[in-house]
């Protein structure tokens, strides 16, 4: 591959070489332009705009028209990628003149040459078309309605002959005022991917996508979700923690960022989807303990004010499983991968131990498999450890004291155990299957057994 070249780096060869393929395009008044100017300004003209007082002096062209870069090009084998450019005029022209030369003895080839414009994103570039130029003569091109960002060209050949190497020159300019044919292909916006990804993934008609009217950038999935063969909150680890479970009326949506639509991709929501209706059925009670704990108090102005569970039967349990904790953490906290000021936390808590006695022996709960490891927090702002997980655990039991009232259930009886600890493995499938994506070793709720 040859050396690229440009103006500031050659001057005089490089201005000729945009002056010549201007003029091959077609492009008379740009090169009337420059060609009509003072030969200490040309270069000038060429690597920047040039200023109000000066454009005042100029033919207008000058004013509409910003060179970019010129290069020579040499592809042996398939592609090039130009250097980055930044785009702040809403269009480009591209100019190129390159032919097949013979290095070899096989024939060279005949075939057109194709440049695509891509813009380069955080995460994933964005294709905006793709045009088609013939060898062996100078052709311009135009991409229009461009956002302002960078971009870079792939310049590429459908040839794999060594021996047959494209030869040539390439100008890229920008302009405000560009007309005529364009080669822009706007890649798919989030609405789009979403009704492309559902649609293939089988799950239209009972599940679509309407943009909220509230905020464009978010986006709501919605439909009969049960009938669809998959939990609204199989949906959030598709799309991480920018996806949350809500209600619009008396309907269950999921809301998801236009964001985290385009970092996924059509594909990758496609498969999630299908890998979501695989996996076996979560009981239907833990999507609507969900549902409950993230709409509960939502019509409220201020804090939710949540009754808090009735205190434990019993004391000291805790408190002797904990000290033999604190002798396991460390080891724990490595295998985990949680760092200092991180949690080690028990995903059925140690309180059960005082709160239903006989239900879970200590050993159980200080066991590793037990362990969810949760990353640093905000000081004083533990919003996961110390906020949600609480808040998912004591509306658990809430509903097992009562459930147990109703039951009429005698606490240390064989039936009162084996309900009460089947809850609450319930409860920490509910939490690893919704906030498993935040710890530090990922969780999923799928091999659980449900509770009667």
């Amino acid at each position: 591959m040859r050396a690229a070249t440009t103006p500031e780096a050659v001057g005089g060869p490089a201005l000729e070489q945009v002056r010549r393929l201007q003029r091959q395009a077609g492009n008379a008044a740009v090169t009337r332009a420059v060609g009509t100017t003072p030969s200490a300004q040309r270069l000038e003209l060429l690597k920047r705009p040039p200023s109000a007082a000066a454009a005042a002096s100029m033919p207008s062209v000058m004013v509409m028209r910003e060179h970019l870069f010129a290069s020579t090009l040499e592809i042996a084998r398939r592609l090039l990628i130009s250097r980055t450019f930044r785009v702040t005029q809403g269009g480009i022209r591209v100019t190129a003149d390159a032919a097949y030369e013979r290095r070899g003895t096989p024939e060279v080839s005949s075939d057109d040459y194709r440049i695509t414009l891509t813009q380069e994103g955080l995460i994933f570039d964005s294709e905006y078309g793709t045009a088609a130029f013939a060898q062996g003569r100078p052709v311009s091109r135009q991409w229009t309605d461009l956002p302002e960002g960078d971009y870079h060209l792939t310049i590429f050949t459908n040839n794999t002959n060594p021996y047959a190497v494209l030869v040539g020159d390439i100008v890229v300019e920008q302009s405000a005022g560009l007309t005529g044919p364009s080669a822009t292909d706007a890649p798919p916006g989030p609405l789009e991917i979403l009704h492309t990804a559902l649609d293939l993934a089988g799950l239209v008609p009972v599940l679509g996508a309407l943009p909220d009217a509230a905020n464009a950038g978010i986006y709501v999935i919605e439909g009969d979700f049960p009938n669809a063969g998959l939990s609204a909150v199989a949906i959030i680890p598709i799309f991480g923690e920018a996806a949350t479970v809500g209600k619009i009326g008396a309907r269950t949506v999921v809301r998801v960022s236009g964001e985290a639509v385009e970092r996924v991709g059509r594909e990758g929501i496609e498969t999630g989807l299908r890998q979501a209706r695989a996996r076996p059925r979560i009981d239907p009670g833990i999507d609507a303990r969900v549902e409950q704990g993230i709409i509960e108090g939502a019509a409220s102005t201020g804090p939710a004010r949540r009754p808090r569970p009735a205190a434990p039967t019993t004391r000291g349990a805790a408190a002797s499983a904990r000290a033999t904790f604190d002798g396991l953490r460390d080891g724990y906290a490595h295998r985990l991968g949680v760092t200092s000021g991180g949690q080690v936390h028990h995903a059925v808590e140690l309180q059960v131990l005082d709160r239903y006695p006989g239900v879970f022996a200590a050993a159980e709960l200080n066991d590793f498999t037990n362990m969810r490891g949760i990353a640093t927090e905000l000081a004083s702002r533990q919003q996961l450890h110390g906020s949600k997980v609480r808040e998912v655990w004591n509306r658990h039991y809430r509903a097992i004291d009562a459930e147990v009232g109703a039951r009429g259930l005698t606490p240390g009886t064989t039936e009162y155990n084996q309900f009460v600890r089947q809850y609450l493995e319930s409860g920490r499938a509910e939490i690893d299957h919704v906030l498993g994506q935040f710890f530090t070793e990922y969780r999923s709720a799928l091999d659980w057994t449900p509770r009667p």
